[in-house]
C-alpha cells in the first residue's frame, strides 16, 4: 500500500523545501528545524516506499504474473 504514496510523497517534498526556503528567509530557526526533520522522514518513507514498489514488481515478473498451479485451458 506505501507503493501507493509515491506521488505524495513527492508533492510533499516539495512543499517541506518551499516551507524550509520560507522558514530560513524569516529567520524562523526552530520551525525551520522541525521541516528538516520533516524532510528526513518524508525521505525515509519515499525510500521505503519505492523498495516496497521494486519487490511487489520483482515478485510479480518473477512468476509470469501467473499462478503456476493453474492452467490456461477451460476445460
Amino acid at each position: 500500500m506505501a507503493h501507493r504514496m509515491i506521488p505524495m510523497l513527492w508533492f510533499r517534498i516539495i512543499i517541506l523545501i518551499g516551507f524550509l526556503g520560507y522558514t530560513a528567509y524569516s529567520q524562523m530557526w526552530l520551525l525551520a528545524g522541525i521541516g528538516v526533520v520533516l524532510l528526513v522522514l518524508t525521505g525515509l518513507q519515499l525510500r521505503t516506499a519505492q523498495s516496497t514498489r521494486d519487490s511487489i514488481r520483482s515478485a510479480n515478473n518473477g512468476s509470469g504474473g501467473k499462478d503456476p498451479g493453474k492452467s490456461s485451458r477451460r476445460g
